[in-house]
């Protein structure tokens, strides 16, 4: 089987298994926190991530980039950015807003675990409090799902998706705290 076909159906088995344990989440109705967001619209939640990366002397610009939240929330508006600092590529960021984020976290982090590759790295599963509330983080490298590191995240109403080229992982490290509020 080629590399395009083993990428293809895993891709079609993550979609369903995400679908599946979204769902079950969702009907069971057991949302974790109240939504308590500051931001009215993505739109806003948009500007104020731009003018953070600004803050931090990352570029970014949009993209197609496939992520994970894509095949998740297919009838949702994401805003993925690509991020480059110096000129290079650091890696890339998704997010929508949604009143499930943390189930929809919950639910991605369940099917991902059965889907990890005997060859899975840095996992890194956490739960952080923030200036905002609750901050959840899932954080992994697994060259069968992608060729850089993850971290998923969910706080309060947002859902968000970071890739990360593995040399600059410290500087997406800190804008993923400075981005949720995350007091170490």
């Amino acid at each position: 089987m080629s590399r395009y076909s083993r990428t293809l159906l895993t891709g079609i088995i993550l979609t369903s298994l995400i679908g599946a344990a979204a769902a079950d989440h969702l009907f069971q109705g057991s949302l974790l926190l109240q939504s308590d967001s500051s931001f009215e619209n993505l739109e806003e939640a948009s500007v104020h991530i731009q003018k953070l990366l600004t803050q931090n002397n990352i570029a970014f610009h949009s993209t197609e980039e496939a992520h994970m939240l894509d095949q998740l929330l297919p009838q949702e508006e994401i805003h993925k950015f690509t991020l480059l600092q110096e000129h290079d590529r650091i890696g890339s960021i998704s997010f929508v807003r949604t009143e499930d984020a943390f189930d929809l976290f919950l639910a991605l982090k369940q099917t991902l675990s059965l889907s990890f590759s005997p060859d899975v790295r840095n996992l890194k599963d956490e739960q952080k409090t923030s200036n905002k509330g609750q901050s959840l983080l899932l954080q992994f490298y697994d060259p069968a799902l992608n060729s850089e590191s993850m971290i998923l995240g969910a706080s309060v109403d947002f859902l968000y998706e970071f890739h990360s080229v593995e040399e600059h992982t410290e500087t997406m490290q800190d804008l993923i705290k400075n981005l949720l509020g995350i007091q170490d």
